[in-house]
């Protein structure tokens, strides 16, 4: 009889700790979110991505301006969304080329409470393969600006940013 009352009274510890360990920032037992500690939603939406292009000189880093950044294929953007981008981005006279990409499909996971809690965010990165050219330079010929040799995109303040960094020889 005692040991049974001893193992009801350690189960009774062990609950009342784990729901500690659990309250709130504000310091109230929630046992609705205890209970929830491992339920996770995953979402599929849409935001806005912002695309900035550098091109610069392969040998010196130096900015080329007035390149021209062909869109040679879209990848997986439909044929009806396709009419949307442009077909063709030309370089300031500081090398550089920004668009936003309206409504980039992405997807993550939230949930979990306290030390349990995760977050993930994915990003359906725009897989165009696009060609470079300026003049005095060859052009690079057809790639991918999701490859991570020259893409690579960041969460941003705002809104997703993606990167492309490209760098030509001269001819």
């Amino acid at each position: 009889m005692r040991r049974v009352s001893l193992a009801i009274v350690g189960i009774a510890i062990l609950t009342t700790m784990l729901l500690l360990i659990t309250c709130s920032s504000r310091g109230r037992l929630d046992i609705i979110q205890f209970l929830k500690l491992n339920q996770y939603e995953t979402w599929v939406g849409a935001t806005d991505l912002e695309i900035s292009f550098l091109v610069l000189d392969g040998d010196t880093d130096e900015r080329i301006k007035g390149a021209s950044i062909n869109i040679l294929a879209y990848g997986s953007v439909s044929k009806l969304d396709q009419d949307k981008h442009p077909t063709v981005f030309k370089c300031d006279q500081n090398g550089e080329a920004s668009y936003l990409y309206k409504q980039c499909k992405c997807s993550g996971s939230t949930g979990g409470w306290g030390p349990w809690k995760r977050e993930s965010f994915y990003l359906d990165l725009p897989q165009w393969t696009v060609e470079v050219q300026a003049p005095g330079y060859t052009a690079t010929g057809p790639f991918c600006i999701g490859d991570p040799e020259y893409g690579h995109w960041t969460r941003g303040q705002q809104r997703p940013k993606m990167n492309v960094v490209i760098k030509l020889k001269k001819e």
